[in-house]
This record gives structure tokens, C-alpha cells and sequence, in this order.
């Protein structure tokens, strides 16, 4: 597991099961993995899956023109990313694409309730 600026990054293996279960990204991601040329290898550029808690959080790349979506190919490098949802704590942190495809998992924590009314 790892902690970059705030944000938890847990095994690969668990963002999957994850996304089997909940997220309709999983089977854009079995469709491509099953296409006959390896789009990776030609391209020099790898696929970025953020899972996020709450689910449908807005992803923001925030060092690229490009706009974030499920499986976007990026070549390597490091990026800034923010996660936000409407009443949770928004989570700013860096992914780094190094030769191979990137699944991360983001879970955002609710805001505190004002006390007394």
C-alpha cells in the first residue's frame, strides 16, 4: 500500500475486485485487454483507472490539457490529480505511468456536519 499527499493507493488485485463489482469500467477494460495487438507497446502509452468512494467522484488530471476519463492511455510520467464530490473532502495527489497500466483506488471523506442545527 502506498500514501502519496493524502491519498490511499491500495493493491492492484483489490482495485479490480472492486471494479468487477461496482464499476462498469471493468468490462471497457476486459474488452481491451482482450483486443489482438497490444495497444502499449505500440502507442508508449499505458492506461490510468482512478476507482473513487463515492462512486462517479469527479477526476481531475491537473498538469494535462486532457481531460480524465476511465482507461485514458497516457504516456509515462508523473501527474497531479484532485478527486472531489459534492459533501466530501476533496483528495489532490500524483500518479506516476511508468511503462505499465495504473489502477488506484480513492476514497474521499465526508465533510463534517456543523453542530447545532
Amino acid at each position: 500500500m502506498k500514501h502519496l499527499t493524502g491519498i490511499t493507493w491500495l493493491p492492484v488485485f483489490f482495485t479490480l475486485v472492486f471494479m468487477a463489482f461496482f464499476s462498469p469500467v471493468f468490462s471497457t477494460l476486459s474488452e481491451a485487454a482482450d483486443a489482438p495487438n497490444n495497444r502499449e507497446e505500440k502507442t508508449g502509452k499505458h492506461r490510468v483507472v482512478i476507482v473513487t468512494d463515492p462512486y462517479k467522484s469527479m477526476v481531475e488530471i491537473l498538469d494535462s490539457s486532457v481531460a480524465y476519463t476511465p482507461g485514458i492511455a497516457l504516456p509515462d510520467g508523473k501527474y497531479k490529480i484532485r478527486v472531489s464530490h459534492v459533501g466530501y473532502v476533496s483528495e489532490t495527489g500524483s500518479i506516476v505511468v511508468d511503462g505499465r497500466d495504473v489502477s488506484a483506488l480513492v476514497i474521499l471523506k465526508e465533510l463534517p456536519t456543523p453542530e447545532g442545527g
